[in-house]
């Protein structure tokens, strides 16, 4: 986990970096912590995913399961790419018992300089133990498979 959150940390940079040296960014300084942190909780609960998925799926499987049909539906249903009003009614009602979606609710405010609604941070981390869980209970069927 320390090693993806690292290469996770220099992923992000890539785009900040970017959009820094193209536009204008007006985002107040005391603000990327929090995003960072936002940005950090998300990942840890989405790398328990993927650590599941890679123990319950064969090595040739698990890239594009965990990419077209888990990661990409997550993103869009839970409002990475738009705000959750734009998205189709069926897509907006689903998209509160997302994690994608708890995780954007702690990045929106940490960006707009709001405050977080400790309800979104306690469901993102239940979603995280509920994958850890599952990535630990999966790691033991394959060990003992073996």
């Amino acid at each position: 986990m320390p090693t993806a959150a690292a290469l996770a940390l220099l992923a992000a940079l890539v785009p900040v970096v970017s959009a820094g040296l193209s536009t204008p960014i007006d985002l107040p300084l005391e603000r990327w912590p929090r995003i960072f942190a936002a940005l950090a909780a998300g990942g840890v609960t989405m790398g328990m995913l993927g650590t599941a998925l890679a123990y319950l799926a064969n090595p040739k499987a698990a890239l594009p399961l965990a990419t077209n049909l888990i990661y990409l539906p997550l993103a869009y249903a839970g409002g990475m790419w738009m705000p959750p009003q734009l998205l189709p009614k069926v897509v907006q009602d689903l998209s509160p018992y997302l994690p994608t979606r708890q995780w954007m609710e702690l990045v929106w405010p940490a960006v707009q300089g709001s405050d977080w609604d400790p309800e979104h941070a306690l469901a993102l981390a239940g979603f995280a133990v509920a994958f850890a869980l599952l990535a630990t209970s999966a790691q033991r069927r394959d060990t003992i498979m073996r």
